[in-house]
């Protein structure tokens, strides 16, 4: 470990390639010092590397995002990915970098996140490209346990509410992605006067991975503020009907041959078996006919017994939600 440095310093890139191809060894077997001196190596010098290099050195980066590291690690990694961020502006190279600085801002210290992260986001987010206003939407979401529900409405609601209307569907469905985190953090009279009446408009969006999103959202924030189900309005005029509305179509499309059905069609019915566990504690405080619980159980029997194993997957996974 402590000679890998001086070759990522002054090999070629041919032996730098090397060397990060060997990345996932050398940390399974010297964690320590692989994360106190191969990573500063990697985050210093990756800005000045080739762009194969630099997606090698994130791809080496991915095992140690998900692993607790201490935080001079994280603001430095944070620091390399913004950097390569700022000079690749699209292609792999940013995208991948992007996203090993949305998976690490959960271990940087609040006070680098509002200095470095912050502003950045808040550029991206209103540039006139479309990798970059992604990217600030997927930032957005991870932002999320780095800052105060009251510095993520203040920094960022104004803008998360400008990306659901984005040209681009891909920036939508990103951000109609972080709003499952943000929805659920946000008060819910944020939800119900912001949030809600955007996602619900994603829901009838041309693009089923937009509506996908859109539903993960309304569901996982739903449930979030699910103690507030029987005072807030819209819990029964909107997500109440909704909910029903979507066991319908599930029982319908569950009750097909799923090999024979649409893409698009096949990924809504399983988004809503992810999310039927959320949605269902959400709303069933509402039901006031039995025929409420009929169409909620029905669809569920329907999705148990359907030929799409990820469906079936992800219904054993809401089984406990449903008991409860």
């Amino acid at each position: 470990v402590a000679n890998a440095p001086l070759v990522l310093l002054d090999g070629s890139d041919l032996e730098r390639l090397a060397v990060l191809f060997q990345f996932p060894q050398f940390l399974e077997h010297c964690p320590n010092d692989t994360l106190s001196i191969m990573v500063p190596e990697i985050c210093r010098d990756a800005v000045r590397w080739k762009e194969d290099v630099q997606m090698a050195a994130a791809e080496a980066l991915y095992f140690v995002v998900n692993m607790e590291v201490p935080e001079a690690v994280a603001k430095r990694i944070c620091i390399a990915s913004l950097r390569i961020i700022q000079m690749s502006e699209s292609g792999d190279v940013f995208d991948a970098w992007g996203e090993i600085l949305s998976m690490m801002l959960p271990q940087v210290k609040r006070n680098d996140v509002l200095a470095l992260v912050v502003p950045a986001t808040k550029d991206r987010a209103s540039s006139d490209k479309v990798e970059s206003r992604r990217l600030a939407a997927r930032i957005i979401g991870s932002l999320n346990d780095a800052l105060t529900a009251e510095e993520v409405e203040e920094q960022f609601l104004d803008q998360a509410l400008t990306l659901c209307d984005d040209v681009d569907s891909s920036v939508r469905a990103m951000i109609a992605q972080s709003l499952a985190q943000v929805g659920s953090k946000l008060p819910l009279r944020i939800s119900e006067f912001h949030l809600w009446p955007k996602l619900e408009k994603l829901m009838l969006d041309e693009n089923a991975r937009v509506r996908a999103a859109a539903m993960r959202a309304i569901a996982k924030s739903g449930e979030a503020h699910r103690s507030d189900a029987q005072t807030s309005k819209l819990y029964r005029n909107m997500l109440l009907p909704m909910f029903l509305r979507e066991c319908s179509t599930a029982s319908k499309v569950a009750a097909q041959d799923l090999r024979t059905v649409d893409d698009d069609v096949y990924l809504m019915l399983e988004i809503f078996s992810e999310v039927y566990g959320y949605f269902l504690v959400a709303v069933c405080g509402l039901f006031q006919e039995d025929s409420d619980w009929t169409a909620a159980l029905n669809a569920l029997r329907r999705m148990v017994t359907c030929n799409g194993p990820t469906v079936r997957h992800w219904c054993a996974f809401n089984l406990p939600a449903v008991a409860s």
